[in-house]
C-alpha cells in the first residue's frame, strides 16, 4: 500500500493504524464524553455492486494506484493517486469525467507522500493534507490545507487557492471531510502518533478536540454528526463511532476485529471499512441500525470512504494488480434510499 500513516489509515489486510508506543490507559476515558449508548447491530446480505452504468473505475490517466475518498452532491471525486516514481498527488474528478491534478506548493516530496485530497464539499472546497518537512513518514509535520479555487473550467490550482490549516501545538494535521457549512474533521497528533491522537473537528476556525484518545473524526454532515473510530489500546482493536450532540454511539460490524466508519451523509447513512479474523477487508453501508458489506466483484480488498447525499459511493477497491477507486451510484445498489431525512 503506497503512502501509509497514522492519520489517513489507509486500509490493508494488516493493521490501518500504527502503535509507536504501548499506552498505559484504557478506554475509560471514554465516560468524558455526554453518554454512550451500545448499539445492536443487525446485518444483512452482502451487497455485491451491480457493474452497470451506475459503477465507474476511476483511475486519473499517470496513477498507477488510485483512492477515491470524497464525492459531493455535484458528483465531483476528490481522491489521491500514485505516479509510477510512487509520489502521491491529490486529484479532483469533474462530473465530466475530467481529472485535475491537486499538488500542494509547499508539499516535499520525500517517501511518496507528496499531496492527499479527502473531502469536497457542496461548494466544491477541498480539504486534504501534505507534507511540510522531510522525512514524510506520516508521523512528522504533515499539514492540512483548504482549497478554495475549484472551477468547473479550471485545468488547475494556484498558491493562492490554498489555505493551510493547522491544530495549536501539535505538530500532525489532516483533515478528512468537510460538511457545507465549511465544518472540517481530521485528526491531530505528534511523533509518537497514538498517545497524542485525538480526532477534531473545526468550526468557525476554532478547533474542538474529541476526548478519547487514540481517535479520528473523520466524516461529518449538515447537522455536525460526526463519525470516526478509536483504538481500543488494551486490545488494539478498532471500534468506530457515531456522535450525535455530544452522544457517542459505538457501530461496530458484528464479529469484526476492526471497525473504521469514514463518512456520514444527510440522510445519517454512514459508510466504512471493517474486516474480521481471516484479514479480509470489507467495505460497509449502515443505515437505520443494520450493516450491508459491500464488495465489489473480482476485488481482494475493497473500502468505502465516501458518500454524497443520494447515497452514490466511492472508495477503493484493489485487483490482484493494483488499486483502483470506484464509484458506484445508488441506484445500481439494492441499498439505495431509506436514510433519515
Amino acid at each position: 500500500m503506497k503512502g501509509h500513516h497514522a492519520c489517513s489509515c489507509q486500509p490493508n489486510a494488516g493493521d490501518c493504524t500504527r502503535f509507536n508506543k504501548a499506552a498505559n490507559y484504557r478506554f475509560a476515558v471514554l465516560t468524558k464524553v455526554t453518554a454512550v449508548l451500545f448499539l445492536t447491530c443487525l446485518w444483512t446480505p452482502p451487497l455485491r455492486a451491480q457493474l452497470g452504468v451506475g459503477f465507474s473505475t476511476i483511475d486519473p490517466p499517470q496513477s498507477v494506484y488510485t483512492i477515491a475518498f470524497g464525492i459531493n452532491d455535484h458528483h465531483k471525486i476528490v481522491g489521491t493517486y500514485y505516479d509510477s516514481d510512487g509520489l502521491g498527488h491529490g486529484f479532483l474528478r469533474n462530473e465530466d469525467g475530467r481529472f485535475v491534478t491537486i499538488d500542494h506548493p509547499r508539499a516535499q516530496t520525500v517517501n511518496g507522500f507528496g499531496t492527499e485530497a479527502r473531502g469536497i464539499n457542496s461548494a466544491g472546497q477541498i480539504v486534504g493534507d501534505y507534507c511540510a518537512a522531510p522525512p514524510c513518514d506520516g508521523v512528522s509535520v504533515i499539514k492540512g490545507y483548504l482549497l478554495t479555487g475549484d472551477r468547473d473550467d479550471k485545468d488547475g490550482f494556484d498558491k493562492d487557492d490554498f489555505k493551510t490549516l493547522q491544530t495549536p501545538g501539535h505538530i500532525n494535521s489532516y483533515l478528512q471531510h468537510i460538511n457545507a457549512e465549511g465544518d472540517i474533521v481530521g485528526c491531530e497528533h505528534d511523533t509518537d502518533t497514538m498517545e497524542t491522537m485525538h480526532g477534531i473537528v473545526r468550526h468557525d476556525g476554532k478547533v474542538t478536540r474529541f476526548p478519547v484518545p487514540f481517535s479520528m473524526n473523520n466524516g461529518i454532515n449538515k447537522r455536525e454528526e460526526i463519525v470516526g473510530f478509536y483504538v481500543d489500546p488494551s486490545t488494539g482493536i478498532r471500534h468506530s463511532y457515531l456522535l450525535r450532540k455530544g452522544v457517542a454511539t459505538l457501530i461496530d460490524f458484528p464479529d469484526a476485529t476492526a471497525t473504521i466508519a469514514w463518512d456520514i451523509n444527510n440522510r445519517r447513512q454512514v459508510v466504512g471499512v471493517y474486516h474480521k479474523a481471516d484479514g479480509v477487508v470489507h467495505g460497509f453501508l449502515w443505515q437505520k441500525g443494520k450493516f450491508t458489506s459491500v464488495d465489489i466483484p473480482g476485488a481482494v480488498l475493497t473500502v468505502v470512504f465516501g458518500i454524497n447525499s443520494a447515497g452514490d459511493i466511492v472508495g477503493l477497491y484493489e485487483d490482484a494488480t493494483t488499486g483502483h477507486g470506484f464509484l458506484l451510484r445508488a441506484e445500481d445498489t439494492e441499498s439505495g434510499g431509506g436514510g433519515d431525512k
